[in-house]
């Protein structure tokens, strides 16, 4: 990227150069500068501006045809490798070496050797799909709109891999309508680490199935945030089930409770053929719907003492915001090893737990 920064800005100096010769150029050739008498001066000038940029011009153009594909080789090679770091199918054996890991925003490594923002993700970062805590397909008259729902701000995770009848499926592919879909990823907030309860998945806007969350992801707790060490999950749909659109896509929405939820990345868009039958496609789960989870509540507490809200629960982790001295409403989250996760008016981050006093 270095590299084409500085070939960048020599371009611009050597096309002022290219300029310079293409006029010397046209002043040696036979007949020299078109200095008729018959020709006045604003139409002379105007001419020998005219060729020296067209000869300027040539050359820039190859010029920068050479630059871009320098340009296009180095910008590709970055994004294969923020790529293959995030998506990229790799297992727990197989991690990137740490020279090879691509941070995304700074982190700051904690006691543990994990990093407190999110960097790289390696893909494969849940056990597989079908083990564990398995999805609950929606019957196709339960399928309920994901307008019903309010979208929340922020990350939530990674929709990461999707196979169909067990192998690896692409983007955009054809599904037969007898197939069976799994799924696997993980859900929570990179920046503070915030654990959600269930995952919902959409097709065609609508909410066809919920799993539930709670896999192992050791990769995830490493490079995103330690608290995200049982941020999993794993679907499994069949196809007969879903829903058919033109522009077909598996999406994923995370959820704590309440009526909010967030998105996950990595849609999966997908054509669905039609045929088949939903009523094969059962067990149907429950639907679950927004206050079907009551969201953490707010509550009054007390701050003894002016202290930095952190982005994960360790002394080395970065301060996000301050939260002052006294009485405050805040939802308490998370409790881990003396810490507590808070979200306030002041702002949202980690505490120690014996700065906090509950009345």
């Amino acid at each position: 990227m270095v590299r084409v920064l500085f070939l960048t800005a020599f371009s611009a100096l050597l096309l002022g150069a290219v300029a310079a010769v293409g006029l010397l150029e046209i002043i040696r050739r036979p007949g020299g500068l078109p200095h008729q008498k018959d020709m006045p001066v604003d139409q002379m000038v105007a001419q020998v501006s005219k060729e020296a940029a067209a000869v300027a011009e040539m050359f820039w153009y190859d010029f920068t045809f050479y630059l871009s594909k320098r340009a296009l080789k180095d910008l590709t090679s970055l994004r294969d490798r923020v790529w293959s770091g995030i998506t990229g199918v790799l297992d727990e054996s197989s991690l990137l070496p740490v020279d090879e890991q691509i941070v995304v925003v700074g982190a700051v490594p904690m006691n543990q050797g994990d990093t407190s923002s999110a960097v790289a993700v390696p893909r494969s970062s849940v056990s597989g799909p079908g083990e564990g805590l398995l999805t609950g397909v929606l019957a196709p008259a339960s399928q309920y709109a994901v307008s019903e729902w309010t979208i929340g701000p922020g990350e939530a995770g990674y929709l990461e891999r999707v196979l169909i009848n067990g192998q690896p499926a692409d983007p955009g592919g054809i599904v037969a309508p007898d197939a069976t879909l799994f799924l696997s990823g993980w859900a929570g907030d990179p920046a503070i680490g915030i654990r959600y309860s269930h995952v919902l998945l959409t097709v065609c806007g609508k909410v066809v199935a919920t799993t539930g969350v709670g896999e192992s992801t050791p990769s995830v707790a490493r490079f995103v945030h330690a608290n995200l060490g049982s941020a999993g999950w794993v679907a499994r749909l069949p196809a007969a089930a879903l829903p058919r659109c033109p522009d077909a896509a598996l999406g994923a929405l995370a959820l704590r409770g309440g009526a909010v939820v967030h998105r996950l990345q990595g849609d999966f868009p997908m054509i669905i053929q039609p045929g088949g039958n939903p009523s094969a496609a059962g067990p149907f789960a429950p639907v679950l719907r927004p206050g079907s989870i009551k969201a953490p509540r707010l509550e009054s507490i007390r701050i003894r003492d002016r202290v930095g809200l952190r982005s994960c629960p360790d002394t080395t982790c970065p301060v996000l915001e301050n939260i002052a001295k006294g009485p405050h409403r805040a939802t308490l989250l998370e409790h881990v090893n003396g810490w507590r996760l808070i979200l306030s008016a002041q702002g949202n981050g980690w505490i120690p737990k014996d700065e906090i006093e509950i009345p």
